[in-house]
């Protein structure tokens, strides 16, 4: 990575890898300045991003994307969930708000690059072509939630995390003087439901059909109880089912046109292939198999698989082994080594 008095805009949430990311930037020369996404309610308080911009000698600005994250991200996570499944918003919200709107705020404002504290490195592939690699850490590596990314904007996306490790970014930080500045403990839950339950999210924001009743049933069609609502389950929970018998039971499919939820036993969540649509490819598009490391969620460690293409925009992926619990709705991500290929969405097959 060189640095030519570039100038670099940081998206900063006021977290530690963002931050350690906009240091790292400056410290290589680069002409840094923050900006901070606003999206919820909550973050739009800012007074900890005035403190830590001022500490490391950078302006920020401020950008209020509220509207179009509701709209574009919020309203397509709940949409989902009454559809029976179970959605990725990080995802999409990389894809459309921060490498999507911020990163055309950015660009026409100037600058050259848009930096993320993500741990996923941009790197050039054997043929020139700038590409989405792994980041080395694999207990934070983050690839997976870029793999929507317009291969077109890579060229211009800088990621300074890809190399390190949390510890090191860490480390980083308390040798600057940075941890003064941040929050005591990193948020796990999404951004927009800090608290982590999404079904009251959803009920207080008035979304209808919610808590709809209907039958638990077997493969078989046989009736052994009651759901309260489809979206409250998601493929392979056994938790909340409240069923009977001497095995426990859990979620093999979700079927919302009938408000039905299919149950099974363990084994039955096992399947050796699945198909993907809507795929973002980060290489020529393939026309004749391929075999690849494939990731169906993304604490999941990836299995080899070969990739048999559909059509430009949808393939179907025939694991060497069962997986178990592939779920639609989340995301399918195809690795050769630690190169992302590319990318879509696991969709729902006729049983």
């Amino acid at each position: 990575m060189r640095a030519n008095r570039n100038r670099v805009a940081v998206a900063l949430s006021g977290g530690l890898d963002s931050t350690v990311a906009a240091a790292l930037l400056l410290n290589q020369g680069f002409e840094v300045q923050g900006v901070h996404l606003t999206l919820t309610e909550k973050s739009a308080d800012i007074s900890g991003i005035e403190s830590l911009c001022q500490f490391l000698g950078i302006a920020y600005f401020q950008l209020d994307l509220r509207r179009e994250f509701k709209a574009r991200i919020i309203a397509d996570f709940a949409a989902q969930y009454r559809l029976g499944l179970t959605p990725n918003p990080c995802v999409r919200c990389n894809e459309l708000i921060k490498f999507g709107f911020l990163f055309q705020a950015v660009r026409s404002q100037g600058f050259d690059y848009l930096a993320t504290g993500h741990y996923a490195r941009v790197e050039a592939a054997p043929n020139g072509m700038m590409g989405l690699w792994q980041g080395v850490d694999p207990d934070k590596e983050q690839s997976y939630f870029l793999h929507r990314l317009s291969p077109d904007c890579l060229p211009a996306v800088l990621l300074p995390l890809g190399r390190l490790t949390k510890s090191q970014v860490r480390e980083k930080s308390l040798a600057w003087g940075l941890a003064q500045y941040l929050p005591n403990r990193e948020s796990q839950e999404l951004c927009f439901i800090p608290d982590g339950d999404y079904i009251d999210f959803m009920r207080n924001m008035d979304v209808t059909g919610l808590d709809r009743p209907g039958p638990i049933v077997n493969r078989r069609g046989e009736v052994l109880g009651t759901h309260r609502g489809v979206e409250h389950y998601t493929v392979g929970q056994r938790q909340g089912l409240g069923l009977p018998g001497p095995a426990p039971s859990y979620v093999l499919e979700i079927i919302p046109a009938g408000n039905r939820l299919v149950v099974g036993c363990k084994a039955d969540l096992l399947a050796d292939e699945l198909l993907v649509e809507d795929i973002n490819w980060f290489i020529p598009v393939p026309l004749e198999p391929l075999r690849a490391r494939v990731k169906i969620r993304y604490r999941h460690p990836g299995a080899t698989a070969i990739i048999l293409p559909l059509d430009r925009r949808r393939v179907r992926v025939r694991f060497d082994l069962p997986q178990t619990a592939i779920t639609p709705g989340q995301a399918a991500v195809f690795y050769q080594d630690n190169r992302l290929l590319g990318g879509g969405w696991i969709v729902r097959e006729q049983s």
